[in-house]
Order: C-alpha cells, then sequence, then structure tokens
C-alpha cells in the first residue's frame, strides 16, 4: 500500500536505519517526539536482528522438511488442489 510506511523492523533488516528511525519518530505522535527514544528502540531492534541472525541461521528450502508438523502443512498444500478439482464441485461451478 503506498500510503502505509514500511514497518522499522524490516527497514533496519535492509540496512534502511535513517527511514527506520523516521517511520519511529512517526509513530510516536504529535507533540511526543522524542529522539533519543526513538534511537533507542532502533538500537534495540538492530541488536535484536543480530542476535536473532546468530540464534536462528535460516535455510526456508530445509525448514519446509525440518519437523514433522511442516511436513504435514505441505502434505496437505500440495494435495488439497488437486482434490478440489477431483470431487467435481470445479466443473460444475
Amino acid at each position: 500500500m503506498p500510503f502505509v510506511p514500511e514497518s522499522p523492523r524490516w527497514l533496519i533488516a535492509h540496512d534502511r536505519n535513517e527511514e527506520a528511525l523516521e517511520v519511529l519518530l512517526v509513530m510516536q505522535g504529535k507533540g511526543h517526539i522524542d529522539e533519543s527514544k526513538a534511537t533507542t528502540q532502533l538500537n534495540e531492534t538492530r541488536s535484536t536482528l543480530a542476535r536473532e541472525a546468530v540464534e536462528y541461521p535460516r535455510n526456508p528450502w530445509r525448514e519446509i522438511v525440518a519437523t514433522p508438523a511442516n511436513r504435514k502443512r505441505l502434505a496437505i498444500l500440495c494435495t488439497f488442489g488437486p482434490m478440489i478439482n477431483m470431487f467435481g464441485n470445479f466443473i460444475i461451478s
């Protein structure tokens, strides 16, 4: 949506820190602008993202089949479309 800014977390993850700081300042509201508070929030978010990157290395293709629950979700996802078509509702609709 063109009039809704990206989240500060997304902006920080994509190295757009100045824009993230601006969004944090806007989120404080009129009359309550405190740049030191926004800078503190920016630094906390940056450190949280760095800590998460170290603790949880991501490989989205491996995560799909990593756990039994994810394998079940994948099976449901892959069979749902063909099952709907096999029932004949699609042809009648």
